[in-house]
């Protein structure tokens, strides 16, 4: 009798304890119904109805929901934003993935390329991913594009993590198993490696950067120290240099060039934005360059007023041409910043790399929705910019304020961020420049 009565007291505990669970999580999914899908202007009527259902669908299977597999749902409901500023982020580490492969990946045109690699992992750094179980980044890109907004490039650059994380992966629907991975790498030599990979702890997992600060493959901090790079550090091009640093300025070819490197909008872990203008804005008084070149390929954005004057008046200040290099991640206000430059130059002005990482029509501002039971948080956006044509009398246009409508943003020097240059040490757009300046 006592056995039964302890076996019903455990079983009532569990019973309550997964009750209220299921109950936190429905109220998350209540939050991001009414404080996201309803919030966010970037969704069409017809997605919105299909973020309710999947909602709806989520709730009903309360109980039962891994988190990776609210992960992946919560993913989903933002991808149907098709908006690359709506976004799923982590309010708390709870949130985050419990288990992450040993490596970091970007997503070149052509391949998915080891950018770090740890551990068991380590000497696959600088490989690319034919097969992770079986299917070809094309055939993972396929089956994990709804999980992201935006244009391709941006997409890949959000599916990032989830690539990186078998247990995101396997929620999905994609991966065999949640603690491994089977690869097929292709490395440098030519070489096949087919190998099976544990996951690692999440927590092992250096982060608060993102994959455009893995190119260089400097380490980021001390705990980073035990990746490595697909590249050494001391044999990369000059843009890839230096990974820490958010701005910087090179005088090159005997100071008729001035090279200006923005990887943010924004002051960045002591690094002042509004001094370094001001250096740059010196070096051209006193240095005089025929030339500029305006390196924003890495820019993910800030705030676009910290900047603005500054790429407005740029052109004016250079006696000859002011060569833009743009990448898919240079996103948000560096988008901006490449049309400010653009419209206040016209002609003066070369575009050179290939498309930004958003369409010229976009919606930004907004704010967070974080969900206090796991942790995620929900970007909506509010704030209409169409750097095309403008957006005067559409409900929501923010950015006609700033006087940045460009017409087109597509490069007139096409020079693609490729695997092929990035793992032969090579910068395509820079030496096109050079190349012209001859």
């Amino acid at each position: 009798m006592l056995a039964l009565a302890v076996a019903a007291g455990i079983t009532a505990t569990l019973g309550a304890q997964g009750q209220s669970a299921a109950e936190l999580r429905r109220r998350d999914l209540n939050l991001v119904r009414y404080q996201y899908v309803l919030k966010t202007r970037a969704m069409t009527p017809a997605a919105r109805e299909r973020a309710l259902a999947l909602l709806d669908d989520a709730e009903a299977r309360a109980a039962t929901l891994s988190k990776p597999a609210l992960h992946v749902r919560l993913l989903e409901v933002v991808g149907l934003a098709d908006n690359g500023h709506d976004m799923l982020t982590f309010g708390s580490d709870a949130a985050r993935p419990d288990l992450r492969m040993p490596f970091r990946v970007a997503w070149f045109p052509d391949g998915l390329v080891i950018l770090r690699a740890t551990g068991a992992a380590a000497d696959l750094a600088g490989g690319r991913l034919d097969a992770i179980d079986g299917l070809t980044p094309t055939e993972l890109y396929q089956r994990l594009a709804p999980l992201a907004g935006g244009v391709e490039s941006q997409r890949k650059l959000s599916l990032g993590l989830v690539i990186e994380s078998p247990q995101l992966l396997f929620a999905a629907k994609v991966a065999r198993q949640a603690d491994r991975l089977s690869l097929r790498v292709r490395m440098p030599d030519g070489t096949v490696v087919e190998r099976t990979v544990q996951a690692i702890a999440g927590r092992d997992v250096p982060r608060g950067f993102g994959v455009e600060r893995l190119l260089a493959p400097d380490p980021v901090s001390s705990t980073e120290r035990a990746w490595k790079p697909a590249l050494q550090p001391d044999a990369v091009p000059l843009a890839y240099r230096h990974g820490n640093d958010a701005f910087r300025i090179e005088s090159l070819l005997g100071g008729s060039v001035l090279y200006v490197q923005f990887r943010s909008n924004v002051s960045v872990a002591g690094q002042d934005i509004e001094a370094f203008q001001r250096r740059v804005l010196a070096a051209l008084q006193l240095q005089t360059p025929s030339d500029v070149i305006l390196d924003l390929r890495f820019d993910t954005g800030g705030d676009l007023q910290s900047t603005l004057p500054f790429m407005r008046s740029l052109p004016e200040r250079v006696p000859g041409k002011v060569y833009v290099l743009m990448s898919r991640y240079t996103f948000s206000a560096g988008i901006v910043s490449a049309a400010a430059v653009k419209k206040a130059g016209g002609e003066k002005v070369v575009l050179v790399g290939e498309a930004p990482g958003d369409r010229l029509r976009f919606w930004s501002e907004g704010g967070n929705t974080c969900l206090p039971g796991s942790g995620f948080c929900l970007h909506y956006t509010d704030g209409l910019f169409d750097l095309e044509q403008g957006c005067e009398g559409t409900s929501g246009c923010y950015g006609d304020q700033f006087d940045v409508e460009v017409g087109r943003l597509e490069p007139e020097m096409a020079a693609p961020l490729t695997a092929a240059d990035y793992l032969a040490a090579r910068d395509s757009a820079m030496e096109a420049v050079l190349a012209n300046l001859h």
